[in-house]
């Protein structure tokens, strides 16, 4: 004899023995512990909330928290599939036993298709799911299509031979057609939610063919990473999208004034040309309020706002600001102009056009700026200065001011 195996084969068996005396301590201590015993049937009865009680599959939500775990945590070398099996939406679909045998005949046939489901693709460490009444999922742990083609044909063979026996007055019902789609999981970060929504769109092309039997692969693995990349970047817009509208008015296209004042130290850093910035408001807003009312006033304040983002429309040089939380008043930073005079040009150009609207008219307070190193709170305090001196002399007109030099 080998004393060497001899003793590997002892040690072994120790093992085991330990092993076993480590089991059976614990299932002594469950059941000399009640509390530990309870513990242990609470997890249990948690995990079959979990499985729908008729079909024994576990629910969507479920099966997708388990799917996704496995994918993420799959292991070099793995190749798991997924398998998406349904009934026919036409004339012989489970609606049609409802429709003629009543909904208890309908779900005896859903219990009878979920049965051959899980015995004729029985395998070890396989997990099934439902969706509704009408769809069932299976995570094969490794993907043999050869194999997924001879179980498919056993639950064919099953699910015909043996007919449906509900029948009412002179209709007899079929079993439904099958729909299968399967495919390996692709090692692309793809998650349950997309593989089931490939499976029926791929589903549905059958469904619109009038197939009466069905097996199909998923698409190809760069089809899905294509799709998967556009609506990742259809999402991404969204956000975006969204975000930007978080931070301006949506009937003006103008910022708030909030994030203006956070957006403004940066726009003066890379500003260039002739600048300023510019405070513009109604003239005797007061005054109309009480003559026309709220409602003439709102007006004239978006008669101003659509004229100013008409004037100053490019956002590389023009950065504006629409009234809201500090009042009426509109405040915008102007930049790249050629000189002075063409900038308070375009500024008398924009009291010019509102005038003619014939509604209201506006005035403006002008801080032109001869280099950086102006506060922001400068700049607000020296426009509304200006703005205030303008309509002090009687509204509808300009003034400037100019910011002065910081010290040396």
């Amino acid at each position: 004899m080998d004393k060497g195996n001899s003793g590997s084969t002892g040690f072994a068996v120790k093992v085991v023995v330990f092993a076993g005396m480590v089991v059976a301590g614990a299932c002594a201590q469950a059941q000399s512990d009640p509390l530990q015993a309870a513990v242990l049937r609470l997890d249990e009865s948690e995990r079959l909330l979990e499985v729908e009680y008729s079909t024994e599959c576990y629910r969507q939500d479920a099966f997708a928290r388990l799917v996704d775990d496995r994918i993420r945590h799959r292991r070099a070398g793995m190749h798991p599939g997924f398998i998406a099996v349904s009934f026919s939406e036409h004339t012989h679909g489970l609606h049609h036993i409802n429709e003629v045998c009543g909904h208890v005949a309908g779900g005896i046939a859903l219990v009878q298709f979920s049965r051959c489901l899980r015995e004729c693709f029985a395998g070890e460490d396989r997990l099934f799911g439902s969706q509704g009444s009408s769809v069932f999922f299976v995570y094969v742990p490794e993907y043999d299509e050869a194999a997924i083609a001879e179980q498919f044909a056993a639950m064919k063979r099953r699910w015909y031979d043996v007919p449906f026996a509900a029948s009412t007055g002179e209709t007899a019902v079929t079993n439904p057609a099958l729909y299968v789609v399967h495919g390996p999981i692709p090692e692309c970060g793809l998650d349950f939610a997309t593989l089931a929504r490939s499976a029926s769109e791929v589903r549905h092309r059958g469904y619109d063919r009038g197939d009466s039997l069905f097996f199909e692969r998923l698409p190809p693995l760069a089809d899905l990473e294509a799709r998967l990349a556009r609506e990742l970047a259809s999402v991404e817009s969204a956000i975006a999208s969204n975000a930007y509208a978080r931070l301006i008015v949506p009937d003006l296209g103008m910022l708030r004034f909030w994030p203006f004042i956070e957006r403004l130290d940066g726009f003066l850093v890379q500003r260039h040309g002739t600048c300023a910035f510019v405070a513009i408001e109604g003239d005797d807003f007061g005054e109309l309020i009480r003559r026309r009312g709220n409602a003439f006033v709102d007006g004239c304040t978006k008669t101003i706002g659509r004229a100013l983002r008409a004037r100053f429309a490019d956002p590389k040089h023009c950065l504006l600001c629409s009234p809201g939380e500090h009042g009426d008043t509109y405040y915008a930073m102007l930049t790249g102009f050629k000189n002075e005079d063409a900038l308070v040009d375009a500024v008398d150009s924009l009291l010019g056009t509102v005038r003619a609207d014939g509604g209201c008219t506006c005035s403006a307070g002008i801080c032109l700026l001869d280099r950086s190193g102006v506060a922001v709170s400068r700049l607000f305090e020296m426009s509304d200065r200006a703005l205030k001196r303008a309509q002090t002399e009687g509204g509808n007109r300009y003034s400037v001011e100019r910011a002065a030099p910081p010290c040396p």
